[in-house]
């Protein structure tokens, strides 16, 4: 549940917070307009629109991606491709998007499998009203207003929200001559539907302008088709451009002896390692308003097709709400971050991590003990650790392989039980009475 009164202006994200556009190469972020404590839920969004995973394909429902056994999930009739936990979610489905997906199934199956992210754009298209693909042909001449916002300047998580991030056109790639067309192909095919072939929802944009896009597409079903597939093949584009920026991917953490479908397998003693494993793409408009750091304030988490922010330690008012886009300082030095970012995200990360140039070890909260004086133990990345005060070194990874049993750990958010491994991505102690408490 999101934290506070409702945010009149930023609907999906607590009322403590507020969207500010700097002239600077940021552009839009989020800053927090009171003291923020830890755990603070700061946004809740469900997913404009979201697709499984290729891996995903034949073991999770394809609308809400819970895992279900090969046979317990329903496979659609007409097109057997897209499968569904329930009735409730085939039905869900049919409405939004699979009732043109299952009328071209063969056309679009083939384009997925160049890539997934394709199918994801059909969904965006659906998930807009009509009207709404011919109001994005006008650019915003108010140069005042935050774009994406409407004009009371709500940032509403709709359509015009996702078609007012980034695309970073100008940086990108050229599309492949194959890719190309694919979608010129998609385009003349689905064109019609996407523009005629639903009921128009309710709506927040006057009548008059509501009027003036109908006639827009009252035309382009009559004597101007050719720009109804114009427009949107123009649409495919830009949005295939936004989403290598601002596609988020729907995890879930899993043991690394349970297969990426969700089944487990019987572990023997010993640690679980963990992995995180993606369950499909999506898009949340107001999320990506985040800008990235590489040592955030913020966690994320996923459940089902809902997106949950949390602040992760104590915001102060005015402080930028900040998350990690994949480069963590916790995981990689600084080069390599900013390298992968300046590839993916087109700019270079001025974030306190990188300005600092701090390394895996300064940003990990050392927290194992020195069996002999108490004091934090430094160099975990490495797998072997020395004491700072008393100098004594440890092997880690053997220290941990000659306990055949379960350790206690502590860390900053309680206590785990874990076997014979270790991961250094957490802060944790382990209490000893020798070097370990064996249970």
């Amino acid at each position: 549940m999101i934290h506070g009164e409702t945010n009149k202006l930023l609907p999906l994200v607590a009322s403590c917070v507020r969207l500010s556009h700097g002239k600077d190469s940021k552009g839009r972020c989020l800053q927090a307009t009171a003291d923020i404590s830890a755990g603070t839920v700061l946004l809740s969004e469900p997913a404009f629109a979201a697709v499984v995973s290729t891996d995903c394909d034949t073991s999770r429902c394809h609308h809400c991606f819970v895992y279900r056994a090969v046979d317990d999930l329903i496979v659609c009739g007409n097109c057997g491709w897209i499968r569904f936990c329930s009735a409730e979610c085939q039905s869900k489905a049919n409405e939004l998007y699979h009732w043109l997906e299952c009328k071209h199934a063969d056309l679009i199956r083939q384009a997925a499998e160049w890539d997934r992210t394709i199918v994801l754009v059909i969904r965006i298209l659906l998930a807009a009203q009509p009207y709404e693909l011919v109001k994005s042909r006008k650019s915003c001449e108010d140069k005042t207003q935050i774009p994406g916002c409407d004009s009371i300047g709500c940032f509403r998580g709709d359509y015009w929200s996702v078609y007012s991030l980034m695309t970073h056109e100008a940086r990108q790639p050229e599309l492949a001559p194959q890719y190309q067309k694919i979608v010129h192909q998609l385009a003349g095919a689905l064109a019609n539907d996407i523009l005629h072939g639903r009921k128009h929802r309710d709506i927040h944009d006057t009548d008059t302008e509501v009027s003036e896009c109908s006639m827009v597409l009252e035309r382009f079903s009559l004597s101007d088709s050719s720009s109804g597939r114009d427009l949107v093949e123009k649409l495919f584009l830009h949005h295939l451009m936004q989403l290598r920026c601002n596609l988020h991917a729907i995890t879930d953490i899993t043991s690394k002896d349970e297969s990426i479908s969700g089944a487990k397998s019987e572990t023997c003693g010993g640690v679980e390692s963990q992995r995180q494993v993606r369950l499909a793409m999506a898009i949340f408009p107001t999320a990506s308003l985040l800008n990235h750091s590489c040592d955030p304030n913020t966690i994320v988490s996923y459940e089902g097709r809902q997106i949950t922010i949390r602040a992760m330690k104590a915001i102060c008012e005015g402080e930028e709400i900040s998350h990690c886009y994949g480069p963590h300082a916790k995981h990689m030095p600084t080069e390599e971050r900013q390298a992968l970012l300046r590839a993916q995200y087109f700019f270079d990360c001025d974030c306190p991590a990188c300005r600092n140039n701090s390394t895996v070890d300064d940003v990990l909260p050392d927290a194992f003990k020195c069996r002999h004086c108490s004091e934090l133990l430094k160099g975990l990345s490495s797998g072997k650790a020395y004491c700072t005060r008393c100098k004594t070194s440890f092997d880690m990874v053997t220290s941990l392989q000659v306990c055949d049993s379960q350790f206690v750990l502590e860390n900053s958010w309680g206590w785990y039980t874990v076997g014979s491994g270790m991961s250094h991505h957490c802060c944790i102690g382990i209490e000893t009475s020798t070097s370990f408490v064996q249970h």
